[in-house]
């Protein structure tokens, strides 16, 4: 009997891989970016690992803006790292 198919994805900021479900996406909206909870959104998406290092580092690495090739403002980072914050908690 096969063993089920776990899709994996990499954190765009420590580059680790874990499977999809262990990860909290980002997606990329017309103006912004949000947390989708249920991977169940439409759009490009990016992965991030649920550990505070991570979350912490975004801004620093750039890791958002290099992940959809575009610019992001800070403010659009700190709105983006208060909602992982919170989804990460509610977890």
């Amino acid at each position: 009997m096969k063993e089920k198919y776990i899709p994996t994805r990499k954190c765009i900021c420590c580059q680790n891989r874990a499977s999809k479900y262990e990860l909290i996406r980002i997606i990329k909206t017309d103006d912004s970016f949000a947390v989708d909870a249920n991977n169940s959104l439409s759009g490009r998406g990016a992965y991030v690992c649920r550990k505070n290092e991570c979350i912490s580092v975004l801004e620093k690495r750039s890791a958002v803006a290099r992940a959809f090739k575009t610019k992001v403002s800070t403010q659009q980072y700190e709105k983006l790292t208060e909602e992982l914050e919170k989804y990460d908690s509610g977890r």
